[in-house]
């Protein structure tokens, strides 16, 4: 595919240039570092180069000019077919400059707050909660509420930043804090606003409390790797702390960003300001380390209503029931003891929104199927790995505050062969069904039938209501937009499942084909 980049003002050709051009999100499964890599970096003669090795479908491009002469100017999106695409031609525009003073409502002036210069994409106003595709392209989201940043920064110790972009494109401004309460203003165009620009953001409400008991504290620094870190950079940044949210439509975070939080002092005490009007659930949040890597949790553990701009609140919070204690245990399948790796899940009980919220380890069985583990208080079961199979124990263990020794986890295993065939008897291929019990919260995913309509199941013996999406949620469009309309609902997914039938797994051998009919209303 051809690019053209000229000069916005005079069509002469603008040489000094690189490109990026990522799928759109949504329209595949998956992304690479690969795809987001910037290509052709440097002189093209005429404006003019040719992006080759890109995949068919729906892409989009950016241009990122060399220098600061230039504003990019967004993204560009096509098509590339069998045939190729046409020449995308990108006019860009010298850059118009304003210096944003953010300040409080008092007229002083706020340093080190953190402000984002954004492009709409689509037609929702841009909020806290609209997600800022940066320009490396490093996130996305397949969201119809989403922006592009087109700049970033903090002010200096005098509350200003200097702004530069498209002077006529409308944009949005978001000052995000810390300091004072997150501000977004949309509808505006750097060309139409004073020079300097005064923002002046309100103060917000303010928490304040401890966490206790502190020994928790020290397991969770212990588990992230950092208790005896020398780099206190990401010492701090992995240790435990807070975070707000709201469960309305605005699905508003506080602090705004990923993986931002607010810190929890060595004795356990805490202050969460420039908070924004409304009722906030918190969130305890944590890393984990896994060797050289990382995954955060978040536990939502309380509260707070009606909070107004300048209100002063206080929450003590006892969180002695997710102490860490341990756990040891033997892992049998099918009667003989399991050497080798053994995942671990408890079920901690329901959050404050009505979640349920669950914690995993990994841990590796001995040949006589021992393991011990560090785990939180709550019901533990076992899940073994046998092929591309995952069964689970039948009992659970209910781990307290002393720990559990020697505990046993029996898992029995079976085969069934299913048929799926469509309304009319016709097999149904590429059907993929979920197997789901009351005594499991994980339901079981299997592979997509044949083109027989036909599946052979390995699975945790027992009894399962086999289920299956509606053809239009199995479509890329209509994935994106039933997510986006039951995002603060953790259960839709669930009710929009068709029930077929309810199926046994004996233990052992193979039992006979079980013909799973779908029905007209499905839609395949």
């Amino acid at each position: 595919m051809e690019v053209h980049v000229t000069d916005a003002a005079t069509g002469e050709p603008i040489q000094n240039y690189g490109v990026r051009v990522i799928p759109k999100p949504g329209t595949t499964r998956s992304q690479s570092g690969r795809d987001r890599r910037v290509r052709q970096r440097g002189e093209h003669p005429d404006g003019l180069v040719t992006i080759e090795g890109l995949r068919r479908g729906v892409h989009w491009m950016w241009i990122l000019p060399t220098g600061g002469d230039w504003v990019h100017a967004g993204y560009v999106e096509f098509e590339l077919t069998d045939q190729g695409a046409p020449r995308q031609e990108v006019a860009l525009s010298r850059p118009t400059t304003r210096t944003l003073l953010v300040e409080d409502k008092e007229g002083d002036a706020i340093a080190n707050t953190r402000v984002e210069l954004l492009a709409p994409r689509g037609k929702l106003p841009i909020s806290l909660a609209t997600f800022a595709t940066p320009l490396d392209g490093s996130a996305f989201t397949s969201s119809p509420d989403q922006a592009q940043v087109i700049q970033e920064g903090e002010t200096d110790t005098e509350g200003r930043l200097t702004l530069s972009a498209h002077g006529e494109h409308v944009c949005a401004l978001r000052v995000l804090g810390p300091g004072h309460a997150p501000t977004v203003l949309n509808d505006i165009a750097l060309s139409r606003v004073d020079d300097p620009w005064v923002v002046r953001v309100p103060s917000g409400a303010v928490i304040t409390g401890s966490i206790k008991p502190v020994e928790l504290l020290a397991q969770l620094r212990r588990g992230a790797g950092v208790e005896n870190d020398q780099d206190q950079k990401r010492a701090r940044a992995q240790s435990p702390g807070l975070r707000l949210h709201q469960a309305d439509e605005q699905r508003a975070e506080h602090p705004p960003g990923h993986n931002t939080k607010f810190d929890i002092a060595a004795d356990g005490s805490y202050r969460i300001d420039g908070i924004p009007p409304g009722d906030w659930v918190m969130s305890l949040v944590y890393w984990r380390r896994h060797g050289n890597s990382h995954t955060f949790r978040q536990d939502q553990i309380g509260s707070v209503s009606s909070l107004g701009e300048g209100d002063r609140r206080e929450l003590d919070l006892d969180l002695s029931h997710l102490l860490r204690s341990s756990l040891s245990g033997t892992v049998i399948v099918d009667g003989s003891p399991h050497r080798g790796a053994v995942q671990l899940m408890a079920e901690l009980g329901v959050d404050p929104s009505g979640r349920q919220q669950t914690d995993y380890r990994l841990a590796t069985c001995d040949r006589d199927g021992k393991f011990e583990i560090v785990a939180v208080q709550g019901k533990w079961r076992a899940y073994v790995q046998t092929g591309s199979a995952w069964l689970a124990s039948d009992a659970v263990t209910t781990v307290g505050s002393a720990g559990v020794q020697d505990a046993v986890f029996p898992i029995h295993s079976g085969h069934i062969h299913l048929r799926v065939v469509n309304h009319d008897g016709t097999p149904l291929a590429g059907a993929e069904l979920l197997l789901s019990r009351t005594t499991d919260p994980r339901p079981v995913a299997l592979n997509a039938t044949n083109a027989n309509g036909r599946i052979r199941v390995h699975t945790t013996a027992g009894t399962y209501s086999a289920t299956i999406n509606p053809k239009r949620l199995t479509e890329p469009e209509g994935h994106r937009e039933f997510a986006e309309r039951h995002r603060e609902d953790p259960h839709a997914w669930q009710r929009a499942r068709i029930v077929l039938a309810e199926v046994t797994v004996p233990r052992g051998t193979d039992a006979e084909v079980i013909e799973l009919r779908v029905p007209e209303s499905a839609g395949y």
